[in-house]
């Protein structure tokens, strides 16, 4: 199905159901919303309860609150498509029946006609921009695009002219809009393919990126662009059209992309490119020593930068004897290790007389979250831990925790990590990856041994045991996080690598 054979569908429904309040379900929403068909919307659904009652000004239920609408509502399934059997059969549980998955093939559809919608009414200017941010996605969830993000509205406050270029439809564009970053679309696929993903397909995408290529050529050149910068290890296309207007360009590398799952399609050839690039920058001595094969003379290390005045929050934790609020935020998915906290719960639910509330804060992905809930409910933890899913506002929930978690083996730097620092949270992560940067053991936070639930277990204990302890700590955590990660110290090294390799001042 493609989106004119849906809207066709959708025009003789007397009510439109749209199940799922994120990603998917917005780009459903803006469609319909395109051919006026936004009366017809009775809510958005979710599964579990939703923590607000509306979603872009429509209201949010909980599907088995409307099973009155089975007979006569159509239910447009927005969603990615490995969730569509599971919420395909909560459908037929409650008895609907005249079902529309958004299958790849549709979202496609909608994705490219969102685009293609946007081009059309963006005004074609010829303002002079310093410099181009590759985006390698458009995801509001990912580090790399929020610091991204960050780095685009400090660099326009110190009078550096950015605009962004994003690749595929996402909900990260309202993050750009909220800092005032312009951007545009420039549909292009990145150069890594995931573990169990077809090679021939890949191709077939990758030899797409030829038309990309060749409208980042004019859009440089109707700019008269002076630098790029590829925003994570993942996109190149930049580059490419960089070299043939002969560009300078900034290759930051943010993640470890095979602890990921992922890797390059042509290894050799992706880092002779990267190698290729005026500098590269890694945002941790981490990064800087676990890709292999990057030229070290041009490795220059500067640590991401959060927003201060968002997240700083002088307070004291551990007031409440009696209960324990510990959070960890982040996408729940595989190589994040939410299981490991888990397992640390079952030993203090056990073996700790203290009460504790654990809350996951952060989108859901895939099967994993399937088997934290299996967890849960092998070991009756229900009344310990709960998920709350994505929130715009996480900063709220870091000030109602006394201790955050973070028990990630392979953080390329560690975002939430800092973000947890600064809202006052003893931070205790484990002693891997970026993680053991960013806290001295015993002084600005706890390390533990990673995959060891029980020493992770016995380290909350010891800070309920010792609160002043566990105070002084934070205290001295969140102190530091202040002086080293502000966005403001991020952007300044960043501008004199611009300056270093265009020969120009820049601000």
């Amino acid at each position: 199905m493609l989106e004119k054979q849906l809207i066709k569908k959708l025009k003789k429904a007397p009510h439109i159901i749209i199940y799922g309040a994120g990603m998917v379900g917005e780009l459903v929403y803006k469609r319909l919303a395109y051919y006026g068909l936004t009366h017809k919307i009775l809510c958005f659904a979710v599964t579990n309860q939703p923590m607000q009652s509306s979603y872009l000004g429509i209201p949010l239920r909980r599907l088995d609150e409307l099973t009155v609408y089975n007979r006569t509502a159509v239910v447009v399934v927005a969603a990615l498509p490995k969730l569509h059997d599971e919420m395909r059969a909560l459908l037929v549980k409650y008895s609907f029946y005249n079902i529309i998955l958004t299958k790849s093939v549709l979202y496609q559809s909608l994705s490219g006609n969102y685009i293609r919608e946007f081009l059309k009414n963006k005004k074609d200017d010829r303002e002079p921009v310093d410099v181009v941010l590759m985006a390698s996605d458009n995801n509001s969830s990912s580090g790399a695009f929020l610091c991204m993000a960050d780095l685009g509205y400090e660099l326009n406050a110190q009078g550096v002219r950015c605009r962004v270029i994003l690749p595929e439809y996402g909900d990260g564009e309202k993050i750009l809009i909220d800092r005032g970053i312009d951007y545009t679309y420039v549909p292009s696929e990145h150069w890594c393919i995931y573990k169990d993903d077809s090679r021939i397909i890949k191709i077939l995408k990758l030899s797409q990126n030829r038309k990309a290529v060749k409208r980042l050529q004019k859009y440089f050149c109707r700019h008269n662009v002076q630098l790029i910068h590829n925003n994570t290890t993942y996109t190149y296309v930049g580059a490419v059209a960089a070299e043939r207007e002969r560009l300078p360009v900034v290759w930051h590398l943010r993640e470890n992309i095979a602890n990921q799952s992922y890797d390059f399609m042509h290894r050799e050839q992706a880092l002779k490119w990267i190698n290729h690039s005026n500098r590269i920058i890694v945002i941790s001595n981490y990064m800087a020593r676990s890709i292999g094969g990057i030229c070290d003379r041009k490795v220059k290390i500067i640590y991401d930068g959060v927003d201060i005045k968002r997240h700083y929050f002088p307070r004291t934790i551990l007031e409440n004897k009696d209960r324990v609020t510990i959070t960890m935020v982040g996408t729940i998915i595989e190589h994040k290790r939410q299981e490991e906290l888990l397992q640390a719960a079952v030993i203090l639910k056990k073996e700790w007389p203290v009460q504790f509330q654990i809350r996951f804060v952060g989108k859901e992905e895939g099967s994993y979250i399937k088997k934290l809930k299996g967890i849960i409910e092998r070991y009756q933890l229900q009344d310990v831990a709960c998920f709350l899913g994505k929130q715009d506002k996480v900063e709220e929930f870091y000030r109602m925790a006394d201790i955050a978690v973070m028990c990630s083996k392979d953080e390329a730097f560690g975002r939430t990590t800092v973000e947890a620092l600064l809202a006052g949270c003893l931070v205790i992560g484990a002693d891997s990856g970026a993680t053991a940067e960013l806290i001295q053991d015993g002084a600005t936070g706890m390390l533990y041994q990673p995959e060891n639930a029980r020493d992770l277990a016995a380290h909350i204990i010891q800070a309920v045991k010792d609160p002043q302890a566990a105070r002084r700590i934070a205290k001295a955590g969140q102190e530091r996080a202040r002086k080293i990660y502000s966005k403001e110290n991020n952007a300044d090294e960043v501008i004199k690598v611009y300056q270093k390799i265009s020969g120009r001042k820049m601000g």
